[in-house]
């Protein structure tokens, strides 16, 4: 089975990040979704976590798999992957039409899956922690093979807040 976990990416900074400078609710929720993903590591038997981390520090998966002795890998593009697959860095937050970010987010979904092929063969209990704009579609391409998928947004659940993080 595959585990999809879509989040906020200010969400996946581990411990020992940027705790010192954030708010205690940013901090409080971060200690939720690392809760979260230890649940689903260990309670689904997950034998890799593959993550796209688009940023310096280390994340909570990757520090969770660290400590379970999971197999951790990322799946992210590159600023050098998008340049390649024709895609502008700043594609989320510059000036292009709602219908140019869904193409860009289609391809670096393709790229992911790559990655995650790649990877498949390390297990049968996956999980996939990607951006909330991810999650669906890696879902519904994922499960045209009859995989099982599960996906998990944890923004229904009790412990999130709305607007903790600017990407909410």
């Amino acid at each position: 089975m595959i585990h999809i976990v879509g989040c906020n990416h200010g969400i996946q900074v581990g411990v020992g990040g940027f705790a010192d400078y954030d708010t205690a609710e940013q901090n409080e929720q971060r200690a939720h979704f690392r809760a979260l993903l230890e649940s689903i590591c260990e309670e689904q038997a997950i034998q890799i976590v593959l993550e796209e981390n688009g940023a310096p520090e280390e994340t909570a998966g990757e520090q969770i798999a660290a400590q379970l002795s999971i197999s951790w890998a990322d799946i992210n593009t590159s600023n050098d992957d998008k340049i390649q697959m024709g895609i502008p860095t700043d594609y989320v937050t510059g000036p292009y039409t709602e219908e140019q970010k869904n193409t860009w987010n289609h391809q670096r979904e393709l790229f992911m899956m790559g990655k995650i092929n790649e990877h498949r063969g390390e297990g049968e209990s996956l999980l996939i922690i990607c951006g909330f704009a991810h999650m669906q579609p890696l879902g519904e391409i994922l499960g045209q093979d009859g995989t099982s998928i599960q996906i998990c947004d944890y923004r229904n659940l009790d412990w999130y807040l709305t607007g903790v993080f600017a990407e909410d």
